[in-house]
């Protein structure tokens, strides 16, 4: 739905709760530092890196049995001033607690963003920051245009790029170890 489609009060500050007053339930806005942003649609691009990753998660899961995998559109509601929908998110079993019915309530153990150029600012810059202050352990930053993926991992409270690729090679997860993604079979149509 379009901003101007609905009638979205002018807040100064948003919240979780204002998002769920006044914003219908399958709507697509963020909530960052308390500032409303809508979200446009996914290209095919992303899409299709997305599908990929989503495969890999659940043959993974599948295999170890090691926790649960969400896509979006999905809230991660960190506070009630910063409210995310990252392309997908990893909970472990022992994080299980913070999935409730209505989203997650919390840092989980892995978020995906997959850069689209309207989201390109965001993904960067304001959420890997905004995922590094809440502790979530590892920010997977995927760029399908110039096909790039990056891998962040929390040490010492502050993200370290663990793992990098470009056009082709592999980046193997730290959180999850055995997840590998190929470079060259993720971009490809």
């Amino acid at each position: 739905m379009r901003n101007d489609a609905l009638q979205i009060p002018q807040l100064e500050k948003w919240t979780y709760d204002d998002m769920i007053t006044f914003l219908p339930e399958e709507s697509r806005f963020e909530i960052v530092d308390n500032v409303l942003f809508e979200m446009t649609s996914p290209s095919t691009i992303h899409q299709r890196v997305s599908v990929k990753l989503l495969s890999l998660f659940l043959n993974y899961i599948s295999q170890h049995a090691s926790g649960e995998i969400f896509h979006a559109p999905l809230d991660l509601v960190l506070n009630q001033g910063n409210v995310v929908q990252p392309d997908l998110i990893y909970i472990s079993k022992e994080k299980k607690s913070i999935i409730e019915r209505k989203g997650i309530f919390g840092p989980p153990d892995i978020v995906v963003e997959i850069i689209s150029p309207s989201t390109h600012v965001r993904d960067i810059a304001i959420k890997k920051d905004l995922y590094e202050k809440f502790g979530v352990t590892e920010f997977w930053l995927i760029d399908p245009l110039n096909e790039a993926f990056e891998i962040f991992t929390l040490q010492n409270n502050k993200y370290e790029v663990f793992a990098f690729a470009n056009t082709s090679g592999i980046v193997e997860s730290h959180q999850l170890k055995g997840l590998v993604i190929n470079l060259e079979e993720l971009f490809k149509n």
